[in-house]
């Protein structure tokens, strides 16, 4: 099945941030588009007068038989192909259709599509979120483009510092968006992107205050290991009558009451 080919180019990086995944994470750039749910202007917008060489522009391509109207149709009819596409590169590589002619996915987008294993399997992720959003939103086409669902795939919860949990990621991803969607009908992914950010920062302010308060605790446990290794070298330099050793104990526990008093 070997075919002629353009040299390959990937600038794809790695996305170090999901670890114990057996999917490449490389992952490459590509070009945004607008929703195909979202209409060209939401609402009623101020066109600045054109400049001379915008008219000159414009004359051009209608002398060339270009136009707004005919590339913004074209646009809107083609613009969820790429999610098709994701869709059926979900099919070959979930049902291992590849095997019948190749060894590994990886082979074969290579060979039949010059694409690179990691923008492959961005491209089924895509898919794969789109379809679990979808199925749980009433069925509706919530998300139907690449962008809406790359910017959710940024949203990942975790386990600890290197696991993440995919049940609380998806979860998070499907109140995020079903709220935008609820609130507007519709989920532009210049609004995702915008919750997804604001939703990061959350976590991270989440993540800092916990290593602090873990940070703390290690601390305080240790000087109370410290304190109580001195205090039983204390009684231990002698042996204490009960009365007495009781006394020490009302002491130290009165004096620890101080501290906690002291800490609210």
């Amino acid at each position: 099945m070997s075919k002629s080919k353009t040299a390959k180019i990937d600038n794809s990086k790695a996305d170090s941030s999901i670890a114990g995944s057996s999917i490449p994470e490389t992952v490459e750039p590509v070009h945004i588009v607008p929703d195909a749910n979202v209409a060209v202007m939401d609402s009623p917008k101020v066109v600045n007068e054109l400049n001379a060489a915008e008219k000159e522009l414009i004359a051009e391509a209608t002398e060339l038989g270009r136009s707004y109207e005919t590339s913004t149709a074209f646009i809107k009819d083609n613009i969820n192909i790429v999610m098709e596409v994701a869709k059926h590169l979900h099919i070959i590589c979930y049902y291992k259709l590849y095997r019948q002619h190749y060894n590994t996915f990886e082979q074969y987008v290579d060979d039949e599509f010059n694409y690179t294993c990691g923008r492959a399997y961005q491209l089924t992720r895509a898919y794969d979120i789109a379809e679990y959003i979808n199925d749980r939103i009433g069925g509706s086409k919530v998300l139907t483009t690449e962008p809406q669902c790359r910017e959710l795939l940024r949203l990942r919860i975790y386990k600890d510092d290197e696991h993440e949990d995919e049940q609380q990621t998806q979860a998070a991803r499907l109140a995020l968006v079903k709220k935008i969607w609820e609130k507007d009908k519709r989920a532009k992914t210049s609004v995702i992107a915008a919750a997804v950010s604001e939703k990061l920062k959350t976590l991270q302010a989440k993540r800092i205050k916990a290593k602090s308060v873990e940070k703390l605790t290690q601390e305080i446990q240790s000087t109370v290991s410290r304190v109580q290794k001195r205090l039983d070298n204390l009684l231990e330099s002698r042996n204490w009558p009960k009365d007495e050793l009781d006394q020490i104990k009302d002491v130290v526990r009165q004096e620890l009451e101080k501290i906690l008093a002291s800490l609210k």
